[in-house]
């Protein structure tokens, strides 16, 4: 099968350089790199865009071919449009962004999944990164089948690529079927606010739709349990990424030799439970007006000069969460609140404050009492510890401490 690897460019050289460079390092090389660079466009760095140029004409380590775009097409014109080309020559392609900076095994992950499910037309794209869900392992295979598109480090077939179609009645469509409707209840409810900001020019998606027709056509997409991608792009120098960082680092081990695939395609409860979780979580813009609401609160009490007394008092306790309101906790219980360990589904450091930071799985065994301090979310964190942990005997959020 000959398969093509696309690397889509714009105006970041760090960036395409980490990215180029980590492609370099991979156990497989690519049979052939397909490198677009978008045209500039008014606000473009005309010295950024040039480095770019430069670095992805100068690769000597790969059978390459470059297309600069004079033009500025947009991100989802770009990849379509790239995607589209490739596969007038090639049976599968891999698609990498210039912020998508791979695993020495990724490539050769790709692979062996292109090569296993060519004929398997219920899987209709493979990937390298994850989504941050909890979720049990199956014991003995390393990756999983989902219901959702996840665009960081992906693949797909010509015969799959060929149902792509930028087709905004596809929502009407599936809300209209019942099996549909409940498929984009589990693995898209947030895919229609993604759809409106391509509308209002909010944001330019093209993944929106190969996300929904996977759900129109009840296709999997299938991914490994550790990534094999670090998303770098979400430094506030991408035109659609933002600041906002996300939780998708190489968890893969570098020694890792071939992949276990699971001898049936199915979809546990657990990946679906998983996935509904993290998209049913709370926006950020109305967590934060709760976290307001409730330091008005706080705030009402002290100037009451009333005092807070809670049964976590002279406890060992796990914080979930953590940020402005654990250290407002801390400041006012002092010493009476004695934080072991703060937790969160994928840990992004050791340690915050000098606590301890653990995953859900690692919970000291003497930790009976947790505080949830996202706690508009608390049901969902509710499950995710007593999956763990079902001795655990105490899980309020930080609300109610504060009544």
């Amino acid at each position: 099968m000959k398969i093509a690897t696309i690397l889509f460019t714009y105006n970041r050289p760090v960036h395409t350089q980490k990215v180029l460079y980590a492609l370099s390092q991979n156990d497989v090389r690519p049979q052939k790199l397909i490198i677009f660079q978008d045209g500039m466009n008014s606000a473009t760095d005309k010295k950024d865009w040039e480095t770019v140029g430069e670095a992805i004409k100068n690769i000597t380590w790969c059978e390459t071919e470059i297309h600069i775009t004079e033009k500025n097409k947009g991100l989802a014109n770009s990849i379509v449009q790239g995607i589209d080309y490739a596969f007038q020559t090639y049976d599968a392609v891999i698609v990498l962004e210039d912020d998508c900076v791979p695993h020495c095994k990724f490539m050769s992950f790709m692979y062996q999944c292109l090569e296993r499910y060519q004929g398997e037309k219920r899987v209709y794209s493979v990937g390298g990164c994850p989504e941050p869900i909890d979720l049990d392992k199956v014991p003995g295979v390393d990756v999983y089948f989902c219901g959702r598109f996840s665009s960081l480090g992906w693949g797909t077939w010509k015969d799959r690529w060929r149902e792509y179609e930028r087709d905004y009645s596809i929502l009407k469509r599936i809300k209209l079927n019942r099996d549909c409707r409940e498929r984009l209840h589990v693995w898209g409810s947030d895919l229609e606010s993604h759809l409106l900001g391509n509308i209002s020019g909010e944001c330019d998606s093209w993944a929106v739709f190969w996300a929904l027709k996977l759900i129109e056509k009840n296709g999997y997409f299938l991914c490994p349990y550790e990534s094999l991608i670090t998303n770098i792009g979400f430094d506030g120098s991408g035109v659609h990424s933002g600041i906002e960082r996300i939780d998708r680092e190489y968890r893969a081990d570098d020694n890792m030799e071939d992949f276990i695939f699971p001898n049936q395609i199915e979809i546990t409860e657990s990946a679906q439970m998983g996935y509904m979780d993290m998209l049913h979580i709370t926006p950020r813009v109305e967590r934060d007006r709760s976290y307001k609401e409730l330091l008005c609160r706080w705030v009402e009490l002290k100037q009451e000069k009333r005092s807070i007394e809670y049964e976590f008092c002279e406890r060992e306790v796990a914080v979930w969460g953590k940020g402005w309101l654990l250290e407002l906790l801390q400041k006012e219980f002092g010493e009476k609140m004695q934080v072991k360990c703060i937790l969160e589904t994928y840990p992004t450091s050791e340690a915050y404050r000098g606590i301890p930071v653990y995953s859900v799985n690692e919970i000291p065994e003497e930790i009976d009492t947790v505080i949830v301090i996202p706690f508009c979310d608390i049901e969902i964190i509710k499950r995710k510890i007593i999956r763990r942990r079902p001795d655990i005997k105490r899980i309020f959020g930080a609300d109610e401490i504060i009544k």
